[in-house]
Formats: C-alpha cells, structure tokens, sequence
C-alpha cells in the first residue's frame, strides 16, 4: 500500500509500507515522470524510433553544429587579425603585372 500526495513543484512524496519489514516507513522523494517527460517523449518519438533516423539526425546534426562553429571562429579571427593578414596586405606587395598574371 502506498500513500501519494502531490506537492509542488512536481514532487511526490511516496510512503510506501512494507509488509516484510513490518511498520517500517520509507521515504523517498521522486519526480514525477508523467508530468515532465511527456512532453519530450511525444516530440522524440518519431526520431528514436528507427535507428537509422536516429543516426541521420545525429550524423545532421553535427555536420550542422562544425559548419556554424567554423564559420563563428573564421570570422572572430578574421575580427581580431584585421589588417594583419595577406588579403589586407596584398595590395601593398604585389605589383599591377603581377596581378594581372
């Protein structure tokens, strides 16, 4: 037999009565999974499904993540290095024949 009362936030105490050990009371202190997973289980159903949309996802996910994270670090270099690198220099070195070679 046990006794649940709701308490906020989320938090059920459960005091479970063991007939083994007799009147021994046990407290515990859980998160009620119905009320916070719910949510995330509808939305990911359909991508831990199948594992071969699970892996694509996954396999999607990082090409997209090392693209944004290359592009992000080019252009905070390419911010701190101004003027400091051979495209913004070039002009300086090279001749107009040279450039039209």
């Amino acid at each position: 037999m046990s006794l649940v009362v709701s308490l906020p936030p989320r938090v059920v105490w459960t005091i479970a009565y063991r007939s083994r050990v007799g009147s021994r009371r046990e407290f515990s202190s859980k998160v009620d999974r119905n009320e916070t997973m719910h949510r995330s289980t509808d939305q990911d159903s359909g991508v831990f499904r199948r594992n071969y949309v699970f892996l694509s996802t996954v396999f999607a996910g990082a090409f997209a993540f090392e693209m944004a994270f290359d592009t992000g670090t080019d252009l905070v270099w390419n911010s701190i290095n101004k003027g400091r690198q051979w495209r913004d220099i070039k002009h300086r070195y090279m001749t107009q024949e040279e450039d039209e070679e």
